[in-house]
């Protein structure tokens, strides 16, 4: 198996997503808007300095941290000592902004509600 072509079991595998995983698929958009629903109203509520992005059509959220006032050591050390968060910095993406970050939203509710409680500790 390499990157440029699949194996017998992968090829099965896409072409029974393929014929098969409509419903689970739109269980799936279901489930991420509401979970981004809930980000998104969240962190406007109780971190309005920290600017979200609503996503179109990802299941990855942005989140701007400029208006924390933080270098970019002090909010790293917010986001994962204070905070334990393991969020992918917007520096991977191109321009280099230290105070943007991505979260991945297609995770339980849980989960996500305690992360973004511990964000919200970190930074008070």
């Amino acid at each position: 198996m390499s990157l440029d072509h699949g194996n017998v079991f992968t090829t099965r595998a896409t072409i029974a997503a393929y014929e098969h995983g409509e419903a689970w698929f739109n269980d799936f958009v279901q489930y991420t808007q509401r979970n981004r629903d809930w980000i998104l109203t969240f962190m406007r509520e109780q971190l309005p300095q920290v600017t979200v992005f609503e996503p179109e059509g990802t299941n990855q959220i942005w989140f701007n941290f400029s208006g924390l006032n933080l270098d970019s050591a002090a909010l790293k050390s917010v986001l994962v000592d204070s905070a334990k968060l393991a969020l992918t910095p917007g520096t991977w993406f191109g321009e280099p902004d230290e105070n943007f970050y991505r979260m991945n939203f297609a995770a339980p509710l849980e989960q996500i509600q305690t992360s973004l409680a511990q964000l919200c500790e970190a930074v008070k």
